[in-house]
């Protein structure tokens, strides 16, 4: 493990949106929320910076550059209603969409913009097995491989 010199001051947090965010209904889950609203009380209590990423994982989302802009489009207007309460609570925010596979793309976007924290929601426990296998792994191989510390949010 890393020794921490300092408090990050540049937080990624990733936001896990279903595959057909156009679905009536879809919004920020509540396993995303307990992450955010973490970094977002971290932030405000460390001056630190936020930015959100979405990860479009290859082969999700059907090729063509006319479907894939408006994929990440709707995934914007989803992370809106985040940006909004970033603001509220005085926080500097940013979001990214980026295409990838999850774990390796969270990474890889930390370290090229200096992120030096990564902060992720629970696994959904709404899902299926194989649901649970999937996004288990993802918070295993950050928690594996990420050179910055990671933050696995929960409850209580």
């Amino acid at each position: 493990m890393p020794k921490v010199e300092s408090l990050p001051k540049k937080i990624l947090v990733g936001l896990s949106f279903p595959n057909d965010p156009f679905q009536e209904g879809v919004s920020v889950s509540k396993h995303d929320h307990l992450a955010i609203d973490q970094a977002l009380n971290y932030a405000g209590d460390q001056d630190a910076e936020v930015t959100f990423i979405h990860v479009l994982e290859d082969g999700a989302v059907p090729s063509g550059a006319h479907f894939e802009e408006d994929y990440r489009q709707r995934i914007n207007a989803l992370m809106s209603e985040v940006i909004e309460e970033a603001v509220q609570k005085g926080v500097s925010v940013n979001c990214v969409v980026e295409k990838g596979v999850s774990w390796h793309t969270i990474i890889k976007v930390c370290q090229r913009d200096g992120h030096d924290m990564i902060i992720v929601g629970p696994r959904r426990d709404e899902e299926g097995f194989f649901e649970r296998f999937i996004y288990g792994s993802t918070t295993r191989n950050l928690l594996r491989n990420s050179s910055a510390p990671v933050w696995v949010a929960h409850t209580g």
